[in-house]
């Protein structure tokens, strides 16, 4: 159930709404189709229902944490890009042990959109 091209979305995931508001907002301004959601049992929900191409996700939150969320999604076979974005300390670590790109809280938006494009060659950020 991997997305080896990507799905056709990304999906933004943190505790804080008004955080993931900013972030979709700021994505969707540069071409990208984005769903958010606020802890890591809605999203593996969202994700088991349509993949997305690439997820932003932060590494505490109530109910399913980020790295729970990593777990459940790979005993699934679900394999995506990852943005690790939190202000955790440990977060280098487990990003780097992910596989995924470490973005520390608080983070330049142009940067986030940088590594959107790095991480994610496919999406539709300026490829429309």
């Amino acid at each position: 159930m991997s997305s080896p091209d990507g799905g056709d979305h990304i999906l933004v995931i943190d505790d804080d709404p008004t955080f993931c508001r900013l972030l979709s907002d700021v994505l969707k301004d540069a071409g990208y189709v984005v769903a958010i959601a606020t802890d890591g049992v809605e999203a593996l929900a969202s994700i088991e229902e349509r993949v997305p191409g690439l997820l932003i996700l932060d590494m505490r939150m109530s109910g399913m944490d980020g790295p729970e969320l990593v777990v459940a999604m790979r005993e699934r076979g679900i394999l995506i890009p990852l943005i690790v974005s939190t202000g955790a300390p440990t977060g280098v670590a487990w990003a780097k042990e992910i596989g995924a790109v470490y973005l520390e809280k608080p983070f330049d938006l142009d940067r986030l959109v940088e590594l959107v494009k790095q991480k994610w060659p496919t999406g539709m950020g300026g490829h429309r």
